[in-house]
């Protein structure tokens, strides 16, 4: 993933425990180490989802059916923090959610200069009545001002199709459904014709090479997807035409 840059539209996919947590921690612990933004908004339901970010420094916010309708300015709360994950309680009715993200996501197009991250979408991305208009907004205009934006959840049909059309990176860990299958593999099609590209991380030790080397003798990215092993992963950059099969195993 050494071609990975910064404005960035980023969905990460995949069942669960296969490793979505443990990459978007890097990836976020990699914008905070590199110092390349100055904020940081997280959105999640488990706090075992965040324990990392919480040791290195991440400021909880637990969001309930109490005070998800307070009336605090979030603005200050997030320019004196700088680095939050708010922690939406799984009994906020979703028509309350929905109200809080979009009062959120307008909030931070006016800061700026932020890394805005909503993990377990699924649960604040639905498609239908209850759809953010302003997180597509922040996603869409977002990124002149220096805003990038990073989902997870299990599948990606579970997420509206217009948060996905603005996504510039797919990152596909295993996945089963068929349905989600079928859709991911759309942006893997070079893996139908692997002998045409270099679409195996140079990085990777030889075992790991090696059993890539095998799955992609299938030309077949929904049979590649299906057998991946906790920790790999297919890798889309759109804008650039690059995709690479490798393993977050690589990462430190």
């Amino acid at each position: 993933m050494r071609q990975l840059e910064w404005n960035n539209r980023i969905g990460i996919f995949g069942t669960s425990r296969v490793g979505k947590s443990y990459l978007k921690d890097y990836i976020v612990k990699k914008y905070d180490k590199l110092d390349k933004r100055r904020y940081f908004i997280l959105i999640d339901d488990k706090m075992s989802n965040v324990l990392e970010l919480y040791k290195d420094g991440f400021y909880i916010q637990e969001i309930t059916q109490d005070n998800i309708n307070a009336n605090f300015n979030l603005k200050k709360f997030i320019k004196y923090h700088e680095k939050v994950v708010f922690l939406v309680n799984g009994f906020v009715e979703q028509k309350e959610i929905h109200s809080f993200l979009n009062k959120l996501a307008a909030v931070v197009y006016t800061l700026k200069d932020s890394l805005f991250v909503i993990d377990e979408a699924h649960q604040f991305l639905p498609q239908g009545k209850y759809e953010p208009v302003n997180i597509k907004k922040l996603q869409r205009g977002g990124a002149k001002d220096g805003i990038d934006f990073i989902i997870s959840t299990h599948r990606i049909t579970d997420v509206s199709p217009d948060i996905v059309s603005l996504l510039n990176v797919i990152i596909s860990f295993r996945v089963n459904e068929p349905n989600s299958v079928e859709r991911s593999a759309e942006y893997f099609d070079q893996f139908y014709n692997p002998e045409n590209k270099d679409l195996i991380d140079p990085d990777l030790d030889q075992q790991t090479k090696n059993r890539f080397k095998e799955l992609l003798k299938s030309r077949n990215p929904e049979y590649i997807i299906r057998n991946l092993r906790n920790r790999e992963f297919l890798y889309a950059d759109l804008p650039e035409g690059i995709q690479e099969i490798t393993s977050s195993n690589l990462l430190s």
